[in-house]
């Protein structure tokens, strides 16, 4: 659920976790990702209802790079080749058939 460019108060986000943890909770839901779900719902409360860590999330989310420099993770990275694919294969086939002769 969003709730757009308002932020919402602690007693909404409570009420919201409230909902939720009541249809994920592990115990009255034997859906397959029922626990994982749950645990994530648990991990976004307690994140969203701490100050600090909220002023923290809100400053991050839409600073991907800052988020980088200061815990060094590296979900934000992803491979990205800087050269084309057929050429390093045919440089392997010439390598490779120099070997044979």
């Amino acid at each position: 659920e969003t709730w757009g460019n308002n932020p919402p108060s602690t007693k909404d986000i409570t009420k919201s976790f409230r909902n939720l943890s009541r249809k994920w909770h592990p115990d009255k839901n034997n859906a397959k990702g029922a626990k994982e779900k749950f645990v994530h719902i648990t991990k976004a409360y307690n994140i969203l209802t701490d100050k600090e860590k909220r002023a923290d999330y809100d400053h991050f989310r839409d600073r991907p790079d800052e988020y980088f420099i200061k815990y060094g993770s590296s979900v934000l990275w992803s491979y990205a080749p800087k050269s084309d694919a057929s050429i390093i294969i045919i440089l392997f086939l010439m390598a490779g058939s120099v070997f044979t002769y």
